[in-house]
This record gives C-alpha cells, sequence and structure tokens, in this order.
C-alpha cells in the first residue's frame, strides 16, 4: 500500500506511565482506561492521538529503552519509502551486549553492527540504507523483497554495486542467496509492489525484460500515458490494476477511455491485477507473449 500521504507529521504524543497520571492527576483507573491507551511496554498516549508511521516508531523505540537501532521494515520507513503494510513490524537490533527491555509488539535482534550500518534519523538510530536494503532482500517472499527493495532504492541513494559487493561478503548469512538474485532486478522507477511482483514473474517466465514507465505522447506532443510495463518496439504495454486506484467504476471508466486513445496510436494495452496473477498467471504470460508475436516481434 503506498502509505506516504496517509496522515500528515504532527508533534510527537506525549507518553505518560499509568502510575504517574493517577497519582498527578488524582483520576480512578476506570477514567485513565477511558483517556489512554497502552502504546508499547509501560507506555501510554492519550487515546485521541493520532501518528503517522514514523512517530509510531519513534515513541516505541522511546519505551523499549536503551539504544536499540530500528531495522527491517520499520528502516525503510524512516528511511522515506513509499510502500509498506499498514501492520508493520517494528523490528529492533541490540548489540549481543547490549542491556534494555523488549518493547511489546516488536520483534529483536541481537546483532554487533558496524558503525557504517547504522545511521540517525530524527534522534532515532537507524540501519543504513545499505544495510536495510540487505535486510529486505532476505525476508521471506522474493515478490514482496523486491518490492520493497525497489521502494528503498527510490527513496534513497542505495549504491547497488556497493549492495552487491556487501552480500557477497555475507557468506554465511541466512537467506543471502535471495537478495544476491534480486539485486540486478531492483528498478527505483516502480511505482507499485504490484509492479515489482509482475516484473519478477515475467523474468521467472523466461520473458523478455520489458522497461518501466514507458511514456506515450499524442500527435501534439502531449503526454496520454504512462505505463508500468512496456514493450515500445511491438507497441504491447501491461498495466497492474491495483485495487486502491483501478477498482472504482470511474476509474475503469477512465482506464477504458486511455486505452482507446493509445488503441489509435497503435498500442494494446493488457491489464493485470492481484486476481489475475493469483488464479490465473500463466494465462497473462500465454497473453503477453503472444501480442507481440502478433506484430512481428518474436522472443528467442
Amino acid at each position: 500500500m503506498d502509505n506516504s500521504e496517509t496522515y500528515p507529521p504532527t508533534t510527537m504524543p506525549d507518553v505518560v506511565r499509568r502510575p504517574d497520571i493517577l497519582a498527578e492527576e488524582a483520576l480512578t483507573a476506570e477514567q485513565f482506561a477511558a483517556d489512554f491507551q497502552r502504546l508499547r511496554g509501560r507506555g501510554h498516549i492519550e487515546r485521541s492521538t493520532l501518528m503517522s508511521a514514523r512517530e509510531r516508531i519513534i515513541a516505541v523505540v522511546g519505551q523499549a529503552g536503551g539504544v536499540p537501532v530500528v531495522a527491517g521494515e520499520a528502516a525503510a520507513i524512516m528511511h522515506g519509502t513509499r510502500w509498506f503494510d499498514d501492520d508493520f513490524t517494528i523490528e529492533l537490533i541490540r548489540g549481543q551486549n547490549c542491556s534494555g527491555r523488549r518493547a511489546t509488539g516488536t520483534v529483536m535482534r541481537r546483532l554487533d553492527l558496524e558503525p557504517s550500518e547504522i545511521v540517525e534519523i530524527d534522534r532515532t538510530l537507524v540501519t543504513s540504507p545499505l544495510r536495510t536494503a540487505f535486510d529486505l532482500g532476505r525476508q521471506p517472499s522474493r515478490r514482496r523483497a523486491l518490492g520493497r527493495l525497489d521502494a528503498l532504492a527510490a527513496a534513497t541513494a542505495v549504491d547497488l554495486d556497493e549492495l552487491a559487493a556487501f552480500a557477497r561478503a555475507q557468506k554465511h548469512t541466512r537467506n543471502v542467496r535471495q537478495v544476491r538474485e534480486l539485486i540486478p532486478h531492483i528498478d527505483p522507477k516502480a511505482e507499485s509492489p504490484g509492479e515489482s511482483w509482475l516484473r519478477l514473474f515475467f523474468f521467472d517466465a523466461g520473458m523478455p525484460k520489458p522497461e518501466s514507465q514507458v511514456e506515450v505522447f499524442d500527435e501534439y506532443a502531449r503526454l496520454i500515458a504512462r505505463f508500468d510495463l512496456a514493450y515500445p518496439g511491438p507497441r504491447v504495454a501491461i498495466e497492474y490494476d491495483g485495487e486502491e486506484f483501478h477498482s472504482s467504476p470511474e476509474q475503469k471508466r477512465h482506464d477504458e477511455v486511455r486505452d482507446a486513445e493509445v488503441g489509435v496510436l497503435g498500442w494494446v494495452v493488457v491489464r493485470v491485477n492481484k486476481q489475475r496473477m493469483t488464479t490465473a498467471p500463466y494465462g497473462v504470460v500465454a497473453e503477453t507473449r503472444s501480442l507481440p508475436r502478433k506484430r512481428g516481434a518474436y522472443f528467442t
């Protein structure tokens, strides 16, 4: 999901402890329960509080104690990635000999990071873009991992050559072979996890590599379309229709009008969604493979 604009940054919420508020405000236990909710550990915030994803991470880290390092998907959020799960996990790393309590609702790892693998954002320690990419690329599900890598590459200046060298050096790290495999497929131009999934699926199916974010202009040099993926030579486009932007009747009509406009220019559009990729993925391959052939373009 694109969460980049879902909730604007605000000031950090006041995190309080139940015994302090009960003593200072002379509240009953019942009134406290009605007015406050547990954040993590022993910290509470007012029930009216709404936080951005980054603020939630910072607040939880503050309740964890010690100096943990934010990692994984939460680190990607701190670096400004657009795409993350609504129920994202806050992963924290502590050194092998570091102290500090475990914050409820977080995943804690014990690992000694190099100083170069840690940066500071909003007074919070976070794994560097390089280390974050390495960790995201090793997470379960290749397609989800690639979607997160694409999003991180779009948000940061992570150097893919450095990432490849770093991965080669981690010979005995769990799932390192997956991140090595995915690095050549990282594309910061991808605009949704669905596009990342589709690119990887085409690769696995032996399809030629399509171009990303291909723009089409009319005879007056006006931009009329930008395709998720395309083979510009035979003018075959592939669009991944996410539910968020392509499910309403108005959105579907808009897509139909646009497809008709590009059709006049000789383009044909293959539309793909999650249901089609889940229930009939090789139908997508068959259709996409046949269209260029009908236009005189052959694969191997």
